[in-house]
């Protein structure tokens, strides 16, 4: 089997709608809808959600890592959200790390960004995408992914496009610790309008202990109408930067919801091919026993008179035969027990391949074993038929591997020699 491929793709906010990139190709649209169709069939979308609906907050914590500081600014947001946490999906960025006490004798404190999106938000953003079977790999928010490029640059405030409206974005080290987003209409009453509403925004912030001395003033590239505002509003130059992630989307923002049903998806699909491969092997052994019948009525025209003929020799066949097999597991190498169960390991595919049971008689013997996988159960049992050895002497049968609650799958082979014995029991008494 091929191995499957995959190409990655990002689709993300851009000044007028949104943006998708895959395999070197760029593409704009007025919604994510619009982009879907460009999308490759094997492709995995990265998402990075626009800032419409995101909540920053900063919160003082004492210092803790993981689940532990999520839990602790869980809890914080129960106090400042105006919905339920649960509602939510959030990540949490340690800004900075404060001291506390005197130096070498007290601990230190963390100041904690939350970045916040309505789980209504997350869906609405991803859900024509699910809807059209496309995989999800991360999630996460444009604002919160941009700064990754100032990481180490100290405080920078920023202010780019998405879909017709203003982001303003305020970054410590690449960490996003405050964020307000508003619409600019169109035509003539532009400028005054950004000016007025940009200028009391920022003020509003400076109020709740924003700051904003020091910081390097970024615009993103096109924004001539907002790079002219900001410098006339602070009164100094601004830098530029080019839109766009310069790194993978990192994905805090993935619902886990999303993950258990994909895992039952792929379960299904995996199942599903199994079965697949199970039942073109039957038909194919149905297809070709049914030759093998019509074969046979052939024959069995021409032969009815000599099988009458020959009924003495068939009986002394018999009594041969049924010597010969209580006989045979003694003196034939090839069906000795401990060459059976030689094979029998040999033909494991890997070490998730157990066998839990085996009994035997002169005339057959009975497997049963666990596998990891559906799929690895139908291999080692389709491999078992394959052994030359075992073929010779043995005709194995084996039913559907069984699903065991722990998604392990169960199997159970039987090896019967009677067409074997026969055929060899045939030409003792030819001899």
């Amino acid at each position: 089997m091929k191995a499957r491929t995959e190409t990655e793709a990002l689709i993300c906010p851009d000044p007028v709608g949104w943006r998708l990139e895959s395999r070197g190709l760029v593409v704009s649209g007025g919604s994510i809808e619009e982009l879907v169709g460009r999308l490759p069939a094997d492709a995995v979308v990265s998402v990075g959600l626009d800032s419409a609906d995101v909540l920053v907050s900063l919160f003082r914590l004492p210092a803790a890592e993981g689940e532990e500081l999520r839990g602790m600014v869980s809890m914080q947001l129960e106090k400042v959200l105006p919905f339920p946490v649960e509602e939510v999906v959030f990540d949490a960025v340690v800004v900075e790390s404060i001291a506390v006490g005197d130096a070498g004798e007290g601990g230190e404190d963390r100041e904690v960004a939350s970045i916040s999106v309505p789980l209504g938000s997350v869906e609405e953003a991803c859900g024509i995408l699910r809807e059209r079977g496309v995989r999800i790999g991360a999630v996460g928010v444009y604002a919160e992914e941009l700064g990754f490029r100032w990481r180490g640059a100290g405080e920078v405030l920023a202010f780019w496009m998405e879909s017709g409206r203003l982001v303003v974005g305020l970054y410590r080290g690449g960490a996003l610790v405050w964020a307000d987003t508003f619409a600019v209409p169109d035509g003539d009453a532009a400028a005054g309008y950004l000016e007025e509403e940009l200028a009391r925004r920022l003020v509003s912030a400076e109020f709740a202990g924003m700051s904003w001395s020091g910081c390097r003033l970024m615009v993103g590239a096109g924004a001539e109408l907002v790079r002219t505002t900001v410098e006339r509003i602070f009164g100094r130059i601004s830098e530029g930067f080019e839109v766009g992630l310069t790194e993978p989307v990192r994905g805090a923002f993935k619902p886990a919801s999303w993950a258990a049903a994909e895992s039952q998806e792929q379960n299904r699909n995996r199942v599903q091919a199994g079965l697949q491969r199970v039942v073109m092997a039957y038909l194919m052994v149905i297809l070709g026993f049914v030759g093998y019948l019509a074969f046979l009525k052939r024959k069995a025209n021409g032969l009815e008179q000599r099988i009458q003929s020959l009924q003495p020799v068939v009986a002394e066949t018999r009594e041969r035969e049924q010597r010969w097999r209580g006989l045979a597991p003694a003196i034939e190498p090839e069906r000795m027990l401990i060459e059976v169960l030689n094979q029998i390991n040999q033909a494991r595919t890997s070490e998730e391949v157990r066998i839990t049971e085996f009994t035997s008689s002169p005339q057959e013997f009975i497997l049963a074993g666990e596998a990891s996988s559906y799929a690895e159960a139908v291999d080692y049992t389709e491999k078992l038929k394959g052994s030359a050895d075992l073929s010779r002497n043995f005709q194995l049968t084996a039913g559907n591997p069984q699903i065991l609650p722990n998604e392990r799958a169960q199997f159970r082979i039987t090896g019967r020699e009677e067409a074997k014995g026969r055929k060899t029991a045939g030409k003792g008494g030819a001899q």
